[in-house]
Order: structure tokens, then sequence, then C-alpha cells
């Protein structure tokens, strides 16, 4: 009497039968496809060449595209907001609502469809949107256009478009109210201390006091504080008259380079489009029909 086999072993055993069987499967699979892709080849070339060649005629037939950089710096919100504000602006772009975009740059829509993309950096080159740091620095705006002498109707209108959104128009208002106040009582105190500062004078000149009265200090800090006051009303006066939420730094160039897009990388999504075509069609055919059986 022969010895029983271990369950351990009984199990292995099954498992290695089902590999088999399942290998073998593969390798049908496997020797069937590649018997259709013989026996239809010129049914994937044909769909191929025909999506390359289109794909092709796109490339040779694009306008050529211009690459726009701007340099900007805020006074108000965050440049979080700023990102946002261009991510939304570009995803109108992108989806050709033109009549949206050329509302809020105040441009021809004409012009506007000749915009390919609006995208905007911090000072690192890192999306402006995802940008969550309280440092005031610098950001950029990138365009790429189709049309140079659309450049300069741009730049305004991107200022524009962010200097003019509900926040920054609250805001504005807000601080120019807050300066207005700081420059009347700067007014104020100026006007005080000049007062005071004259009637010194004058009783220096009529002998009615002497400059070793012990005195001098805290009419030498009047005077230290009157010109901190001055210069901070000249300041407050100079914002008051050119307050922006956002200014220009550095305007788009004149004359850019077109960018040439990769040839690779544009006939790369033709030819795996292509492909996936022919070998799509190849599978119908292979499809055996009632007459065949």
């Amino acid at each position: 009497m022969k010895p029983s086999s271990p369950p351990d072993s009984i199990e292995l055993a099954s498992f290695l039968d089902y590999l088999k069987g399942f290998k073998r499967f593969v390798n049908q699979i496997i020797a069937t496809l590649f018997k259709i892709i013989g026996r239809h080849f010129l049914w994937i070339l044909l769909p191929l060449v025909l999506t390359l060649g289109y794909g092709y005629f796109k490339y040779t037939g694009q306008d050529p595209v211009y690459h726009l950089e701007m340099q900007l710096t805020y006074n108000e919100l965050y440049k979080r907001t700023y990102g946002e504000m261009i991510v939304q602006l570009n995803q109108q772009l992108q989806n050709k609502n033109y009549s949206y975009v050329a509302k809020e740059l105040q441009m021809k829509g004409e012009d506007v469809m000749r915009i390919a993309k609006i995208e905007a950096l911090n000072f690192a080159k890192s999306p402006l949107e995802e940008d969550v740091s309280k440092e005031k620095l610098p950001f950029y705006i990138l365009a790429d256009v189709k049309d140079t002498r659309i450049s300069s109707d741009l730049q305004n209108g991107l200022l524009y478009y962010l200097k003019n959104n509900p926040l920054n128009q609250e805001r504005r208002r807000v601080n120019l109210v807050n300066l207005k106040d700081r420059l009347n009582f700067l007014e104020g105190q100026l006007a005080w201390m000049d007062s005071i500062k004259v009637n010194y004078n004058q009783q220096l000149r009529l002998g009615k006091i002497s400059e070793t009265t012990g005195n001098e200090m805290a009419i030498d800090r009047l005077f230290s504080l009157s010109d901190t006051f001055y210069k901070e009303w000249l300041g407050a006066r100079s914002g008051l008259e050119s307050y922006e939420a956002v200014e220009l730094i550095m305007g788009f160039s004149p004359g850019p380079k077109p960018q040439a897009q990769s040839f690779l990388h544009f006939m790369s999504k033709y030819f795996i489009l292509g492909l996936l075509a022919g070998l799509a069609l190849t599978l119908w055919l292979a499809i055996p029909t009632k007459e065949s059986e």
C-alpha cells in the first residue's frame, strides 16, 4: 500500500497545474494576436500613417508662439490670491470663453484669441497659486501669444484685471480712508509743533529765554520728532497720490523669439492614437461573422 501524499504536496501540485494552464492560455492569446496582426498588418499601418500625416500637417501649420514675461509687486491681498485669479482666467481661455476673457482684460475678442496661455509664478518660479508664504516678494506673469502686437494691450489688461477685483476695490477704499486720516493727524501735529518752534525762536530773539535754560533736550527732541513726522507725511501723501494694489516692475519684453514646440513630443500623441486605432480596427476585422462560421 502506497503512503498517501501530505495535503501540502497536493495543494502545491494543484497550484502548479493551474499555473501551467494559465501559461498555455496566455501563450495562446499572444500567438493569436500575432497571427491576427500579421494577417491584417496593412489595416494597422493605414490608420497609423493617416494620423501621423495629419499630425505633421498640424505641426507645420501651427502659428508661432511667443513667450512673454512681466514682473509685478503688490500692496494688497496675498500672492496666492493673484495666482488663483490667473488660474481662473487661463481656464476660461483654454475653454475658449473669449468673450469672458476679453471683458475681464478690457481687450478685443480677436486679440484675446491670439493668447495661447497665461500663468503666474512666484519669485522662485513655482506656481503662484500654491504660494502661502507671507513674504512680500515680486511675482511673475507669463503669457504665450501668437502675435506680439498684442503685448502692450495684454500687459495693461492683466494689470486692470488684478487691480479691479472686488476684494482689491474694497481693500483700496479702506486703505485710502486710513491714509487720509493719517495725513490729517500728521498735518495737525506738524502745525502744533511749528507753532511751538516759532514761539521758541521769537522768545530767543527777544531775549526772554536763553539757550541754556535747561530745555535744550526737550526742544531738540521736538525738532527731531517734527522732522520724523514731516518725512512720514511726505510718504503718506506720495502713497495717497500713487497708491496701487498691483504695480509693474518690468513689463513684457518687446520682440521675443518664438518658442518652438518639440516635434517628437507633438507627434507622439498622434502616433499613439494611430496605433490604437489600427489595433482596434484589426481586432474588429478578426471577429468572425456568421457567414464565415
